[in-house]
């Protein structure tokens, strides 16, 4: 699986750092995160990267879908390992308004994260064949026009023990 040792890296710092939380926060108190779903629930990149294998088959690689703790119960099971208590997750939905489609497109241009170094690395032929891609997957009549889209993120809080 591509990117399977990023992801144990980053499952593995995530450990260390709830875990540093943990030993920072005193006994009863709570930490809480929270991280978008990057598989299903971030339309915004959902619909990016669907595109971007419609015209790249390559770009299934860096779809960002696989990266750790982004899922239903990925958050509440590093809770659990960093021993907490009262541990809740849950979904918290929320609509991204783009005041254009040039609101949400131009940003991808600046090439930060996986999705803006893919498309750093296109040319200009496959840079337009995406930039159609989307605003055929986003319905976009109107390129001036509001866009938005819905977005999940998963929430979760614990407690850390009482001593005694």
């Amino acid at each position: 699986m591509p990117g399977a040792g990023i992801r144990s890296r980053i499952e593995s710092a995530s450990k260390t750092a709830l875990l540093e939380l943990r030993r920072a926060t005193k006994p009863g108190g709570t930490i809480a995160a929270a991280v978008c779903d990057y598989g299903a629930g971030m339309r915004m990149l959902r619909t990016f990267w669907d595109a971007a294998v419609t015209i790249d088959a390559k770009a299934e690689e860096l779809d960002e879908k696989r990266l750790p703790l982004c899922r239903n119960g990925e958050l509440s099971n590093l809770w659990k390992q960093g021993g907490l208590e009262k541990i809740r997750e849950q979904p918290l939905d929320i609509t991204m308004q783009f005041r254009s489609f040039s609101d949400y497109w131009d940003p991808f241009l600046l090439g930060q994260g996986p999705a803006g170094t893919y498309v750093g690395r296109l040319d200009k032929s496959k840079l337009q064949a995406l930039r159609s891609e989307l605003k055929r997957r986003l319905a976009v009549s109107s390129e001036a026009a509001p866009l938005p889209l819905t977005a999940q993120v998963w929430a979760v809080r614990g407690t850390v023990p009482r001593v005694g």
